[in-house]
């Protein structure tokens, strides 16, 4: 693994003060320590033969597989309905979520 880099709290500080967070001076000790840990290990990833790697534009490049959508499984619909808090039927009853009036 390379040589860690230094950070220091004061670079912990400014970092907190640009990024508008609040690092107290004790946490900004532990902090500098994590974040020279982070910096050597993408250092070291610096070293990694990636040669005939095709690179990737999306970790989902992949086709997606198409299978028909049947159930399979599962719970039958009087236990599910026995699990739900509420009922109203058939129906598992929700509370509602969406105001009636107004506009978006």
């Amino acid at each position: 693994m390379p040589e860690t880099p230094q950070i220091g709290p004061d670079e912990v500080q400014k970092v907190a003060r640009l990024s508008r967070l609040e690092v107290g001076d004790a946490d900004a000790s532990t902090l500098a320590g994590e974040l020279g840990a982070i910096l050597a290990f993408m250092e070291g990833l610096k070293s990694v033969d990636v040669e005939g790697v095709r690179p990737m534009t999306h970790p989902d490049d992949e086709v997606n597989r198409l299978a028909e959508d049947e159930p399979s499984g599962g719970v039958s619909r009087d236990a599910f309905l026995a699990m739900a808090p509420e009922t109203m039927g058939a129906f598992v009853r929700v509370p509602k979520v969406i105001d009636g009036g107004g506009s978006a």
